[in-house]
């Protein structure tokens, strides 16, 4: 991996600009809204990620800054993967299936021999509390409504929080989501379980752990 220092993010969603060796570079951003809305990366130090491939706009993708000496994964693309290598070693990869469709609804993961659907969700602030959802679009509350009636059917749901930042302590939920808000509570009554996994860093890899609920209060 290559290390930078963040300049800032351009008007263009997905990029921003970050000095390598003195040299400001264009990088991707896997992330649909700005990430300033979750962080302050001034001036951080980052890691970025070559990018594969032929023909694209950029060389690097922003995978994580150093904040208050321990690495936060900024890219949120990564999650899922992170994700399905804990699985796999879990549930064994003849049973585990990515973004598996249960009629019209599309999955992150499916572990069929326990009709087990499992959700993955990156949790990303600077402090040591973070809302969900952040970013009012109606996604979350229409996929809790559908994973609501998958429940009543009899499927197990896992909603796994992956807390990118290791120092958050806290979720809550938004106050101004009322109606996600109300289904999530209704979808917890209904057997919905909820996980809270952290990444870690070693040696320029990351990986995911598992915490107690006890760990993080969700609220």
């Amino acid at each position: 991996m290559i290390t930078g220092k963040f300049v800032r993010e351009k008007e263009n969603r997905f990029l921003c600009l970050v000095d390598i060796s003195n040299k400001q570079e264009e990088c991707y951003v896997s992330s649909s809204s700005k990430l300033k809305n979750y962080i302050n990366l001034n001036k951080k130090t980052v890691l970025l990620v070559p990018n594969k491939g032929k023909r694209l706009r950029t060389k690097y993708t922003l995978q994580a800054a150093k904040v208050n000496n321990v690495w936060m994964l900024l890219n949120l693309n990564y999650v899922n993967d992170l994700m399905q290598e804990f699985l796999l070693k879990k549930y064994g990869k003849d049973t585990l299936y990515r973004e598996h469709y249960i009629k019209d609804y599309k999955t992150d993961f499916y572990v069929s021999k326990k009709k087990l659907i499992i959700e993955a969700k990156g949790i990303l602030a600077n402090k040591n509390e973070a809302v969900y959802p952040l970013v009012s679009c109606g996604r979350t509350q229409r996929q809790l409504k559908e994973i609501l009636g998958l429940l009543k059917q009899g499927y197990k749901v896992e909603y796994c929080f992956i807390i990118m930042n290791p120092h958050i302590r806290d979720i809550r939920l938004n106050d101004k989501e009322k109606a996600a808000k109300l289904i999530f509570k209704k979808c917890i009554a209904a057997g919905m379980k909820i996980k809270y996994f952290k990444t870690k860093f070693y040696n320029g890899k990351c990986s995911l752990k598992e915490l107690k609920n006890e760990d993080i209060s969700i609220t």
